[in-house]
């Protein structure tokens, strides 16, 4: 996972990064312990925070070949695959939210694996002096 690779340098800037589900706590702990991540979760189960943010749910995105392709690509490196668990039709995003509550980036995602780069939340960060970013709004837990 590209962001929490980047931990220090998101600390290093006094940001404070934050992942949004609208899964079950149990499977949203299932996730932390599988990957490893250590930043803070929300669930959002009725998806309130998701519709606010537009973020749409799509059974065409989610399966089409892209991403079919890619999640292929990750099984035959042997990255392993994990079920979906919950929505699997729910996409999520990333936004960078100032300590102003403004929203200073904004990507909604097309499909599951359609999420901007490090480099492009850092630039956002950067530029607009945001505290408090980046949100990530995973599809499911």
């Amino acid at each position: 996972m590209q962001v929490y690779r980047a931990k220090a340098t998101f600390e290093h800037l006094g940001v404070r990064v934050l992942f949004i589900t609208f899964g079950h706590a149990y499977w949203a702990e299932a996730w932390r312990a599988e990957t490893g991540v250590g930043f803070p979760i929300l669930l959002d189960q009725a998806r309130t925070v998701y519709r606010a943010y537009g973020l749409e749910r799509s059974l065409r995105r989610t399966y089409s070949p892209r991403t079919l392709l890619f999640y292929a690509k990750k099984f035959l490196r042997g990255e392993g695959w994990r079920p979906a668990r919950g929505d699997p039709r729910q996409l999520g995003g990333d936004f960078v939210v100032g300590a102003d509550g403004r929203i200073v980036l904004a990507h909604p995602s097309r499909d599951p694996i359609d999420r901007p780069s490090v480099n492009t939340l850092l630039e956002a960060i950067r530029a607009r002096g945001a505290e408090e970013a980046p949100c990530q709004l995973p599809p499911t837990a």
